[in-house]
């Protein structure tokens, strides 16, 4: 992994702007592999939980190809 992805503390900063803590947790009995995206400034906080059929963020599932689409769209839009 790249270093800029283990950053697990509060107010660490890049180029200005704070850097998302972020945090992997392995698949368990009942629940899907996720990963766990945190504001570096304070504790709000995005789960997204992943496997073969798609992808689920803040409780909505959709797949991964209408993922890819939907961010595509936004990050597209804003250029």
């Amino acid at each position: 992994m790249k270093k800029e992805f283990r950053n697990k503390k509060l107010g660490i900063y890049q180029n200005g702007s704070s850097l998302p803590r972020c945090y992997w947790r392995k698949c368990g009995r009942k629940k899907a592999p996720s990963v766990l995206i945190k504001c570096g400034d304070c504790d709000e906080k995005v789960e997204i939980y992943y496997d073969k059929y798609g992808i689920e963020i803040n409780g909505i599932n959709a797949s991964v190809e209408w993922w890819k689409g939907f961010f595509d769209y936004i990050f597209n839009k804003s250029q």
